[in-house]
């Protein structure tokens, strides 16, 4: 809005700056300047995010005209508008109450003929609008990544040819693009989010596959571009998550988090909802949430083996054990494509499911849903394998077009069974590798604390009774043995006592007794050979 199409009413405005007519105390009326600079409001922006508004001031600097915008509780209080003084404007302590009401009456006098714009400070889906791809809608930063890097920069041609060459050389690939395109279509189908973990030693392109997946939304980098590190906070992750809403999270580099933490970041990030957080004034902030996929890398696992279940059903985890991409001279020349090539198929896939019936995907996903629970997965893994399939479908169709879709053979191995995901399964195995690598505590060996002992039939394993305290110590510190017991009792990997409740068994060695968890063998394993002692320097025990 221009200085000459604002109704000034009791005001003026000149090379003197803000003028008001006021009467003197003879009842005259005169001109008296009240801000030694020439300004004035000309827009109002409504954020749709928080529900405040902000007010768009025009000034006057020198010869050059500037703009800052500012949240209505700054330039409404004669305190806080002195804040403004470091954007250029000359408001301090004398004249910031006459600047606060000449822009509040200035305001209310131009309100229906003043612009308003809407503005947001998350991406992703605003009703049937996706950000950043609406020019409705405005977008202020927040931090850790900036808006102007989801931009459309050098030819698609370049793009997709760099692309095909990657999806045809590795599954992975595939997947990892999948995964991409997988995170908006969360929101249309009403499905939990996951993680795509790519892990494996260094130089088997990892970096090189995340480059390629993030290339479809923006700037594939982590100094000026869309991709994060682990290098953060769990707060820092939330966000970051709420700030990106739909559009997927790209981490590289997992040794650089706090390994304890990221059991919690898996679920932060896939079950799509920030903490409860009270406010210093009292009552409860707003609650983050979110639907989106993140992709990450690194050289291990992002989970461990005394991971929660939960934790593993939320992770599609591919393991890179060769290179990537084999047969190209040169892997930099993709990467370099890559870097100024990018910001194209996010917007061609939104602009193409947005054309497609929601009440249609939702079928095709459930199509691809039970072919999963078929192969035997876990409820979440086969959500996640679905909405990879489903996403890989539409992306075929709307920008690859070459039929190279992902097939179930393409998740054989990488899916998990219930087995694989149970915390009760796991542990079951892993005790009795300890026991294996600890025999000497439990065959009676002089000089050595007896942990408990073994229960053989001609060299057969029929039962292992460790000591519950000796257990406790060694694999329940951080974690509660009363749900891992229980579903040991259920699936008879433990003797117990006649009571129901009971999960243990009272035994004697030599003169005292002890409570013993008594462990056997999985009826797969009945067979087991003699325990064999073993040097595993990698048991975390």
């Amino acid at each position: 809005m221009e200085i000459n199409e604002i109704n000034l009413g009791k005001y003026q405005i000149n090379e003197d700056g803000i003028l008001k007519y006021t009467v003197d105390k003879d009842g005259e009326q005169k001109l008296e300047v009240i801000f030694p600079q020439q300004i004035y409001p000309n827009a109002i922006i409504h954020n749709i995010t928080t529900d405040n508004e902000k007010l768009s001031i025009r000034f006057l600097k020198g010869n050059q005209w500037r703009e800052v915008v500012a949240d209505k509780s700054i330039t409404a209080n004669k305190n806080k508008i002195i804040e403004l003084a470091n954007k250029g404007i000359a408001v301090n302590s004398l004249n910031s109450g006459s600047l606060v009401n000449f822009l509040s009456t200035i305001e209310n006098i131009n309100y229906d003929k003043m612009p308003k714009y809407l503005e947001t400070s998350q991406l992703g889906w605003y009703k049937d609008k996706f950000l950043p791809y609406s020019n409705e809608i405005q977008l202020c930063e927040i931090g850790g990544i900036e808006v102007k890097s989801f931009k459309e920069e050098g030819k698609f041609e370049e793009w997709l040819k760099a692309t095909n060459v990657a999806r045809q050389n590795h599954k992975f690939f595939r997947i990892i693009l999948a995964s991409e395109f997988a995170s908006p279509l969360l929101k249309l189908t009403g499905t939990l989010g996951a993680i795509t973990h790519l892990w494996g030693a260094t130089g088997t392109g990892k970096t090189v596959a995340l480059m390629c997946g993030a290339s479809v939304w923006g700037m594939p980098a982590n100094d000026d571009g869309i991709i994060v590190t682990f290098n953060s906070t769990k707060v820092g992750f939330e966000i970051l998550c709420d700030y990106l809403q739909n559009i997927p999270l790209n981490i590289d580099e997992l040794e650089t988090s706090n390994k304890a933490n990221n059991d919690d970041i898996v679920y932060l990030i896939t079950e799509g909802k920030g903490k409860i957080r009270g406010k210093a004034g009292g009552g409860l902030a707003n609650i983050g949430k979110w639907k989106l996929w993140g992709i990450s890398t690194g050289e291990h696992p992002i989970t461990t083996d005394i991971s929660k279940g939960g934790a593993l059903n939320r992770i599609i985890n591919l393991q890179a054990t060769s290179k990537l991409i084999d047969g190209i001279d040169d892997i930099n020349e993709l990467c370099t494509v890559w870097r100024h090539n990018y910001g194209f198929a996010g917007k061609m896939f939104i602009n193409y499911i947005k054309t497609l019936d929601k009440d249609l995907l939702i079928k095709k996903y459930n199509q691809y849903l039970q072919q999963f629970i078929k192969t035997g997965g876990t409820g979440k893994q086969s959500m996640a394998g679905a909405m990879l399939m489903l996403a890989d479908e539409l992306a075929n169709d709307c920008i690859f077009k070459d039929n190279l879709k992902l097939t179930l053979d393409d998740f054989n191995g990488i899916i998990l069974s219930e087995s694989e995901v149970s915390r009760a399964e796991r542990y079951h195995d892993m005790i009795f590798d300890w026991v294996a690598s600890n025999l000497r505590h439990f065959n009676g060996a002089e000089n050595v604390d007896q942990w408990g002992k073994i229960v053989k039939n001609r060299e057969q394993v029929q039962e292992i009774q460790i000591i519950k305290s000796v257990l406790d110590k060694y694999f329940f510190i951080d974690v509660q043995s009363k749900p891992i017991l229980t579903e040991w009792r259920k699936n008879d990997y433990i003797l117990v006592d006649s009571k129901e409740t009971s999960f243990t068994k009272i035994l004697r060695f030599g003169d005292i007794t002890a409570r013993c968890v008594c462990l056997v063998p999985k009826k797969d394993n009945e067979n087991m050979p003699e325990l064999i002692p073993i040097n595993d320097d990698t048991l975390p025990f």
